[in-house]
C-alpha cells in the first residue's frame, strides 16, 4: 500500500564509480572523494536499535578486527556489540532482544563445494563472519558468556513441489538486501553485506532508508507498542512467507513462544529435507570426505515419493537452518593462486 514516510536516499559512490568530487567521509585517510552513506546507516540502525534487528541478505561478510580477515567493513561487529548491550539489559530489567538473519544457504557460484574455488572462497568468509572460530559473531559471543542462540535466529530458505509426480527440492535464493529494525525502520536497496558493495570506493549502489508516519498500535516484548505501518508491514509480509505463521503469531517479535516455535519450524524443515532428499548444505557434512558418502545415502526415487507424500503437509513455510558446521572441517581458505 501506499503510506505517506520520511525517505533518506543513500548510496556507495566514488570518484570512479560516478564522478564524485566531494569528499563525504571526512577520513583523512582517503585521498580520493567516496560516499558510504549505506554503510553508516546500517551502523546507525544496529547501534540504536531498541528491540529487534531482521536482515535478509544476497551475502554475510565482514570483520570484527581480526586482523587475518582482509574484509573491511564492521557490521558484524556492530551486531555484537549491540548483543552485547542487549544481555547486559536483560540481566538488568528482564527486556528482549532478537536478530534475525536470513540468507542463502549457498553462495550464487555454479559448481560444486567440493571442487570450486570460488564457491570455497565465498563460504569461507561467510563461516568466519557468523560462526566459525573465535572472532566469528558466535565466537565473540560465547567468550563474552553470552549463547548466540539465545539472541540470533540464523535461517535459510528452502522449498518443495513435484514434478512428474517426482518429489523436488531446491534452496531459495535470498537476493534482498532489507534490514528492519523496531516495526519503525526499513532500509531497502541494492547493496549485499560485503566490502564490494558497502565499502563506496568499490561498485557503486542505492538504498533507501524509510520511517513511514502512519503509526498503528501493536505489541513489542508483551507491551503495547507504537509500531510504524511501512516497516511493520514489510517486516510481516516476510516473515509470513519464509515461517507459514499469520499474523497474530508474529505481531510480538520477542514472544518467547514465537521464539520456539520459530525454532522448532526450522529445525523440523531441515529434519524433513535431510530425512527425503539428503540435500547440503547440511550440519551432518563435516568435510569433504564425507560428501559423496551423505549424498549417496539419498533414498530412491519410490522411497522418496512415499515419505514425501507422508511428511510434506509437515513442512510450514520456506525456513531451515543454517548449517553451522557444514565443512567445518575441512580447509576453505582461499588459494589465490588458483585460476578462479
Amino acid at each position: 500500500g501506499y503510506y505517506k514516510s520520511d525517505c533518506i536516499a543513500l548510496r556507495s559512490a566514488s570518484e570512479w564509480s560516478i564522478g564524485l568530487n566531494v569528499k563525504l567521509n571526512n577520513d583523512p585517510k582517503e585521498k580520493t572523494c567516496i560516499e558510504s552513506s549505506i554503510q553508516h546507516a546500517y551502523k546507525w540502525l544496529i547501534e540504536n536499535s531498541k528491540h529487534y534487528i531482521y536482515i535478509e541478505n544476497q551475502f554475510f561478510m565482514s570483520n570484527q578486527g581480526d586482523e587475518a580477515n582482509p574484509i573491511e567493513n564492521r557490521i558484524a561487529e556492530y551486531i555484537f556489540t549491540r548483543i552485547v548491550k542487549a544481555h547486559k539489559e536483560k540481566e538488568k530489567n528482564g527486556s528482549q532482544f532478537r536478530v534475525f538473519i536470513v540468507t542463502p544457504l549457498y553462495p550464487a557460484i555454479q559448481g560444486d563445494i567440493k571442487d570450486t574455488a570460488q564457491l570455497r572462497a565465498l563460504l569461507h568468509y561467510e563461516q568466519i563472519t557468523l560462526f566459525k572460530g573465535e572472532n566469528s559473531l558466535f565466537g565473540k559471543l560465547l567468550r563474552e558468556k553470552i549463547d548466540p542462540l539465545d539472541y540470533i535466529l540464523l535461517c535459510g530458505l528452502r522449498t518443495h513441489c513435484t514434478i512428474k509426480d517426482s518429489p523436488q527440492t531446491e534452496l531459495i535464493y535470498v537476493h534482498s538486501k532489507v534490514i528492519i529494525v523496531d516495526d519503525e525502520y526499513a532500509l531497502i536497496g541494492s547493496a549485499n553485506m560485503n566490502d564490494r558493495n558497502m565499502l563506496g570506493k568499490r561498485d557503486s549502489e542505492l538504498a533507501t532508508l524509510v520511517k513511514s508516519e502512519e503509526v498503528l498500535t501493536t505489541i513489542m516484548d508483551r507491551k503495547e507498542y507504537q509500531a510504524r505501518r511501512f516497516a511493520y508491514n514489510l517486516r510481516m509480509d516476510l516473515m509470513k512467507e519464509h515461517t507459514g505463521l499469520t499474523e497474530a503469531n508474529l505481531k510480538d517479535p520477542l514472544n518467547e513462544s514465537l521464539w520456539v516455535k520459530l525454532n522448532n519450524i526450522m529445525m523440523n524443515n531441515t529434519s524433513i529435507y535431510r530425512e527425503i532428499f539428503r540435500c547440503d548444505p547440511d550440519d551432518q557434512i563435516s568435510d569433504n570426505s564425507y560428501l559423496a558418502e551423505f549424498r549417496n545415502l539419498r533414498p530412491t526415487k519410490d522411497q522418496q515419493k512415499v515419505m514425501y507424500d507422508k511428511q510434506k503437509d509437515s513442512i510450514k513455510g520456506h525456513i531451515v537452518k543454517f548449517p553451522t558446521r557444514f565443512m567445518c572441517d575441512e580447509d576453505l581458505t582461499p588459494k589465490w593462486y588458483n585460476a578462479e
